[in-house]
């Protein structure tokens, strides 16, 4: 298990759910490699104000991340329960290794922004993104890839 693991127990207490703790050493392992630092030193938010408006344009976005806090849009549907949208998931279920692939391109965004310094992480992104999609966005690939690593390696 990653060494702050007071971190992931309260991201699984905000997403009330319980991820196999192997995932999370496949996370850390993942952005130990892109970042040299294993940490999981990030917060989620539902109740904030870019969670509630995140997944309306011009976001249209299944998370934002901003410093070291993922807001996880309302494109989830976080409720009270995290179940109430997904069930009762298996762990071989796509919705789960979605979830935890969205976290992990989130993370890597934390992980990024700090890297590079918050405000012209935040200054490069505003002004390149006129100019890409979501997709496209040269600082979006790159997390865009370690979600889909994770999820290879999830399965």
């Amino acid at each position: 298990m990653p060494k702050n693991t007071r971190h992931i127990k309260a991201i699984e207490d905000k997403l009330h759910f319980t991820f196999p703790e192997s995932w999370w050493n496949v996370l850390a392992d993942e952005l130990d490699e892109n970042f040299g630092d294993p940490t999981l030193a990030f917060k989620i938010r539902t109740d904030s104000l870019l969670a509630k408006i995140g997944h309306l344009p011009p976001f249209k976005a299944w998370a934002i991340t901003i410093g070291n806090t993922i807001h996880l849009t309302r494109t989830f549907g976080w409720g009270t329960d995290w179940r109430e949208k997904f069930g009762n998931v298996k762990l071989t279920s796509p919705n789960l290794k979605t979830i935890f692939s969205v976290i992990a391109h989130e993370a890597y965004h934390v992980k990024d922004q700090k890297r590079v310094g918050f405000w012209k992480w935040m200054l490069k992104y505003s002004f390149l993104r006129p100019a890409y999609t979501a997709k496209s966005h040269p600082m979006e690939k790159p997390a865009y890839q370690l979600a889909h690593d994770i999820k290879q390696k999830l399965t």
